[in-house]
């Protein structure tokens, strides 16, 4: 199972890599390419007695292994980066670490010098002898997650893991990395070290450090870090992400001054240096005349001529959202990077930012005021942070159009984006306006309430077994709808069926037979996405005597999970606001009558609300339900609310329609 962060840090590393200006601007920076060096051979820490003889730690009370020591050292001027662990097993539960997991991506990290050893109570040492398997965990788009995975034997209760493993930043590129402890077991101890380069200033910004704990030089010219008795991650549905709550260094690399009492000058002087290699990649306009031409003429309104060059950019072939490809299938099919705005035009394909720049290029020409932007993202490990002043945390593109007064945030490189939208990571977040004399950071748009969401309209039939026939129609709405046309992009029709026909199996509790009848518009860039099933579910109602009792939350299953902890840690964190209606027909056996039915439930938050009414006619139930959440931002401070509101949503699903059968005597 690939946890959501790791989807995160593939969708963030995925934009970063094809980040052309963040290159550009690195290279205008002097960033110089990095090399491995000699790889130095396994030297182990010695083990002490007490770390022997531990079996409890006070600070994690009752856990089921704790981290005794973890270091990463990082060389800026190597371009690597070498971790260490020390884990020890403290009870059964904490025999599964030494199930180990590396993440890393290749294209961007070569992950090597892989070693591990298991350490008894007795002292008797094992050394891991097996190679690491290599498995692919997460894709998005054409960009890869992996993962080395090694299992260690005759792991126990007091059972010492050490492993130690290499990342080597590769294609001349080694963006400095933030220092976050790991939050998945309690840390004793926690060593940070880096050499840095010495091409540039280098400036870092530390969040959530115990009071009187810095990362300083030290005399050996390195910067370091020590932290000791690091709890582990409080882990809660819908929370923001988890770096968001740990202990946190970031750095960055600057050219002149590092303008640390005016972020916001900082950003402006950022902006124009990449400002410089935009404008370049903008001067050879060979072929722009033609390509607007064929588009648009200039008697159309500029409202028309906007949304028809959108869907020209849009329909071009874009090789961010392709399948991976080798070095052999770029150079069988001629593919080339392209070196100016002429050369996209020339080449009738390109990666993201080369078409967002072609977007851009072409709508000046057409008399539009368009601009670059560097866009920050809330989908990934962390937010961004200003202060950082890191050009690397800002990794997406999008074009600024402004127009009678009007704001437009567009992206035609990304395919099935509607137009006038910014997938929902990337709104409510900071951009960077590239321009050479008046940009800075400006915030994105906010996403609007009620525009995404799911609809189910369901037609079901219910036999005198209990068992439910139907079909139903599923609408997902806005993100709702981008978000599975965009992960569905490079899928067969076989995955993207089995992934529909499983999301509604997940919303049903009960046992679902779930048969897709009808595929959506996959290619649309639309505001819906709309699919058709067939549905059974056996013994959906229960027998007592001569009735059938049948629940009115036919699509619950996801809800009555959430919040059940009588506390909350963290401020809930929501991807967007959204709306879920459900309309459900409930055609009952002929020789069955009505004989009661829930009453109908609401409740309102404020930033949240559902509604649920049943209503009999003739032979037929109606369920209408809709539940809707206004805000995506919560403090943890409504949570009591929060909990109430799905405990009482979980009575009104499950609150049984009563019917009868036609010689039961009535109540």
């Amino acid at each position: 199972m690939v946890s959501p962060g790791m989807r995160f840090l593939a969708r963030f590393l995925f934009l970063a890599a094809y980040s052309r200006f963040a290159l550009l601007f690195a290279a205008a920076m002097c960033w110089t390419s990095l090399s491995s060096g000699a790889s130095p051979s396994v030297e182990w820490k010695p083990v002490t007695p007490e770390e022997l003889k531990l079996d409890n730690v006070p600070g994690a009370v009752g856990a089921p292994a704790v981290c005794l020591f973890s270091e990463v050292f990082t060389d800026d001027v190597a371009g690597r980066e070498h971790h260490y662990f020390r884990v020890k097993v403290l009870t059964e539960e904490g025999r599964g670490q030494g199930n180990l997991t590396i993440p890393y991506v290749k294209e961007y990290w070569e992950l090597s010098d892989f070693h591990a050893r298991i350490i008894q109570s007795d002292g008797s040492i094992t050394e891991n002898t097996a190679a690491p398997s290599d498995s692919l965990v997460v894709r998005y788009k054409s960009f890869k997650a992996f993962a080395k995975t090694l299992v260690l034997p005759d792991v126990k209760p007091g059972t010492i893991i050490e492993y130690q493993y290499d990342l080597t930043g590769i294609k001349g590129r080694f963006a400095p990395a933030p220092w976050i402890v790991n939050g998945s077991l309690y840390t004793l101890r926690a060593s940070f070290s880096k050499r840095p380069g010495h091409w540039l200033g280098l400036r870092w910004v530390a969040q959530r450090l115990p009071k009187d704990v810095h990362a300083n030089y030290e005399k050996d010219g390195l910067i370091h870090l020590e932290l000791t008795n690091v709890p582990a991650s409080q882990m809660e549905d819908f929370m923001p992400p988890e770096a968001e709550s740990r202990p946190r260094v970031d750095f960055y690399y600057y050219f002149g001054k590092s303008h640390v009492q005016d972020v916001d000058l900082a950003w402006t002087e950022i902006s124009e240096s990449v400002a410089k290699g935009v404008e370049k990649y903008l001067s050879d306009e060979h072929g722009l005349n033609d390509f607007l031409a064929a588009v648009t003429s200039s008697d159309e309104a500029p409202e028309v001529r906007l949304h028809k060059l959108y869907d020209r950019v849009q329909s071009m072939r874009n090789l961010s959202y392709e399948n991976e490809k080798s070095q052999a299938q770029f150079k069988r099919e001629k593919l080339k990077d392209s070196e100016s705005v002429g050369q996209v035009i020339k080449h009738g394909y390109g990666w993201h930012e080369e078409l967002d720049l072609l977007f851009v290029a072409v709508l000046r020409r057409a008399g539009f005021d368009a601009s670059l932007l560097a866009v920050a993202r809330r989908d990934g490990e962390y937010f961004f942070e200003p202060k950082s002043l890191s050009f690397d945390s800002l990794p997406s593109r999008a074009v600024l159009v402004k127009l009678n007064g009007k704001a437009y945030f567009l992206d035609p490189a990304i395919p099935c984006l509607p137009f006038g939208w910014l997938p929902w990571g990337e709104t409510s977040v900071k951009a960077l306006l590239i321009h050479p004399v008046a940009g800075g950071l400006i915030s994105t748009p906010d996403p609007i309430p009620m525009e995404s969401g799911i609809e189910r309209k369901a037609h079901f039939t219910l036999d005198e077994n209990g068992d439910l026939d139907g079909t139903v129609t599923v609408s997902y709405l806005g993100f709702e709808a981008f978000d599975r046309r965009i992960d569905a992009w490079n899928q067969d029709d076989v995955a993207k069926r089995h992934t529909l026909e499983n999301q509604l199996q997940e919303w049903i509790p009960g046992t679902a037979e779930v048969t897709l009848q009808r595929q959506p518009e996959w290619s649309q860039a639309a505001s819906t996405l709309t699919a058709e099933f067939h549905v059974q579910i056996k013994e959906w109602a229960s027998h007592a005597g001569q009735r059938l009792l049948c629940p009115e939350g036919i699509f619950s299953k996801s809800d009555r999970s959430l919040f059940q902890s009588e506390t909350r840690v963290h401020d809930l964190y929501f991807a967007f606001p959204s709306v879920t209606r459900d309309a459900i027909s409930l055609s009952i056996p002929a020789n069955y009558h009505v004989e009661a039915l829930p009453t109908s439930r609401t409740r309102d938050l404020g930033f949240q609300s559902y509604n649920v009414v049943v209503q009999a006619q003739d032979a037929t139930v109606q369920v209408a339900r809709t539940v809707t959440l206004k805000r995506n931002n919560l403090p943890q401070t409504v949570y009591s609310g929060i909990r109430a509101f799905y405990q009482d949503l979980r009575v009104a699903d499950e609150s049984q329609i009563v019917l009868s059968a036609a010689s039961a005597p009535a109540q």
